[in-house]
């Protein structure tokens, strides 16, 4: 089992939440995902080194996951998910309009 990234966010004084960082290769991994949202951690997951299939069915469990915990899944980027607990609040949003092409243009 491979250790995922915890990058702790200060709550309150005296509690801490924390949002994990998690880089799956199979879906293997996906209920120790499940598990850090279930503690109402929230996770972001980056599927880039998945198959395509697998990559499915991770999103179609995460899915389920946070419905049945009253939260919320976010694509952040083509291969980028943002799965919340209901205990987060998730404000603002981010464009996928952007194309390669674009991005380019702008110098990144």
């Amino acid at each position: 089992m491979r250790q995922s990234n915890i990058v702790p966010l200060h709550a309150t004084k005296k509690t801490k939440s924390q949002v994990i960082l998690s880089e799956p290769r199979v879906f293997n991994e996906a209920q120790e995902i499940g598990e850090h949202l279930r503690q109402n951690r929230a996770v972001i997951v980056n599927m880039q080194r998945m198959s395509k299939d697998q990559s499915r069915q991770m999103i179609n469990f995460l899915s389920g996951v946070v419905f049945a915990l009253d939260g919320t899944i976010t694509t952040i980027s083509q291969n980028t998910l943002l799965c919340v607990p209901n205990n987060v609040e998730l404000a603002g949003s981010i464009s996928n309009l952007l194309g390669e092409n674009d991005i380019n243009h702008k110098g990144w």
